[in-house]
């Protein structure tokens, strides 16, 4: 169930999920979600941008937010990132995009990779397979196990339940992904 709420800030979505525990037994858990419109975030950025001396092109955070989906936090840690490397009076440009994203999945390689070293290898694989599709179906098909080598579609449900259950990936309407964007990214960038 989702309620949904707008104001000028942007979006507020509050999602009401139903967790079942091991031993049967359900609760309702309530999770708000803010998504900022891409208006939103322009004028925000801008505004910090432009109070420190410092200009931000048009298009920038416009390419930020459709990246990442409008989704706040990946937003801002980009924004963030390119307000850092943007000298004094100078102006952030979208060529500054690759730099900052690449400061980014840099301060999270090493827990990038830990993650990776910890998982089971089926899971790994599966992993990487999804981050390659980016919105993976049907990842226990034929066709999925055999374009990315995958062992069996059995081994393939089962680490796929494993990757769930950590919330290494999402699944919604039949589509899954990795849930950390950067976390995907760095997959894709290094696999």
């Amino acid at each position: 169930m989702f309620l949904k709420a707008v104001d000028d800030g942007g979006v507020h979505v509050v999602e009401c999920l139903h967790v079942f525990s091991r031993d049967g037994s359900e609760r309702s858990l309530f999770v708000t979600i803010q998504l900022f419109h891409n208006a939103g975030h322009e004028n925000v950025a801008r505004r910090h941008f432009e109070n420190s001396g410092r200009k931000i092109e048009q298009g920038v955070v416009a390419d930020i937010y459709d990246r990442f989906d409008g989704v706040t936090w990946y937003v801002q840690k980009m924004l963030n990132m390119l307000y850092g490397i943007t000298p004094e009076r100078g102006e952030c440009r979208a060529e500054m995009i690759p730099e900052a994203l690449g400061n980014i999945l840099d301060s999270y390689k090493y827990t990038y990779q830990e993650i990776l070293f910890r998982l089971p290898e089926r899971q790994k694989e599966l992993l990487i397979a999804i981050s390659k599709e980016g919105a993976a179906r049907a990842v226990t098909s034929g066709e999925f196990v055999q374009k990315y080598s995958l062992p069996s579609p059995s081994s393939v449900q089962a680490a796929l339940k494993g990757l769930l259950e950590k919330d290494f990936v999402t699944h919604e309407q039949g589509v899954y992904r990795i849930y950390d964007k950067f976390f995907g990214i760095w997959l894709n960038k290094n696999y």
